[in-house]
């Protein structure tokens, strides 16, 4: 694990996938491990020497949900 994918999660005050805000960030720089959560509940780790994903935003499932209703088209009644 390398200081640089701490400081990268460290400089990520945004979720890269919606904008939403960091709530919670758990670094050790020097020893680079860490983790951390957005808002929309996605959350960012290191392992084996790379960011990984440890829980995904929502927000591309929900448009993916949107979109296929779109296809669908509005229920009747």
């Amino acid at each position: 694990m390398t200081t640089r994918h701490a400081y990268k999660l460290q400089n990520t005050a945004r979720c890269p996938c919606c904008g939403s805000d960091r709530v919670e960030m758990e670094l050790d720089l020097a020893a680079g491990h860490g983790t951390v959560t957005f808002g929309c509940k996605a959350s960012f780790t290191i392992a084996n020497r790379e960011i990984i994903m440890a829980a995904p935003c929502q927000a591309g499932t929900r448009l993916a949900a949107d979109l296929l209703n779109k296809e669908v088209g509005r229920p009747e009644g």
